[in-house]
């Protein structure tokens, strides 16, 4: 039994040690661009024009039943994050990176952002993958799917770069995000099947598209005057 024991704990090191040299590795491969564009990119403020654009959307699909989706949509990211924040953060209080006694001077802090509070599992992550999986799921577009899934990974790399999360903040953050998602969906599928049913047109899903293009060409052009967005 004591054998069985210490085999885990090593085995727990080193999928810990491994974890900390992938972060190390990713966070390592900058650039001042790079730098600014992820800097933004994690942020909120700079999503504005795709999150307005999908909200437009959603009310011109669900016309009377968009009380209903957004009912669902508050339930998505309330159960994501206090999961993630909530109680995981809470049970496993594991340090970011950017407060790791053992990788000061190992990782970049990028225009002094450090995070707080504890870094397992990833918010954003959580949060990115939840409202991916949960819209896809409702709006039955290949095009919008594979849009906000791109999304989601990059919020998720976002954290990596700038060294706030480990791998396996990531991961798991997107495990959460992904099953608060199926959940989500299907508490309103049935309570509210109507909302279910209504897929959105490629037209509707290349504006989606387009908003968040043109986000990014914009950050990617801008990037030096549009650090306040983060």
């Amino acid at each position: 039994m004591c054998n069985f024991a210490a085999n885990n704990l090593n085995m727990f090191d080193k999928i810990i040690d491994f974890d900390k040299n992938l972060l190390v590795s990713i966070n390592n491969f900058k650039s001042d661009f790079f730098d600014d564009f992820f800097f933004i990119f994690s942020g909120q403020l700079a999503w504005l024009l795709t999150a307005t654009v999908i909200i437009s959307v959603l009310i011109i699909n669900q016309k009377k039943d968009f009380v209903f989706v957004v009912l669902a949509l508050v339930l998505l990211i309330a159960l994501s994050d206090h999961i993630s924040s909530g109680i995981i953060k809470k049970l496993v209080e594991r340090q970011r990176p950017t407060h790791e006694p053992t990788l000061e001077g190992m990782v970049n802090i990028v225009h002094n952002y450090k995070g707080g509070g504890f870094s397992f599992v990833s918010s954003h992550a959580a949060n990115g993958f939840a409202f991916a999986t949960f819209s896809a799921l409702l709006m039955k577009n290949r095009m919008y799917s594979i849009t906000q899934l791109v999304w989601a990974f990059f919020t998720g790399y976002s954290r990596l770069y700038l060294g706030v999360h480990y791998p396996l903040d990531v991961l798991c953050g997107s495990i959460v995000g992904i099953g608060a998602g199926f959940l989500v969906y299907f508490i309103l599928k049935k309570t509210r099947p109507a909302c279910c049913q209504k897929p959105v047109t490629n037209l509707q899903a290349l504006w989606i598209t387009g908003s968040l293009v043109l986000t990014l060409a914009v950050i990617s052009i801008w990037h030096g005057n549009l650090l306040w967005l983060a």
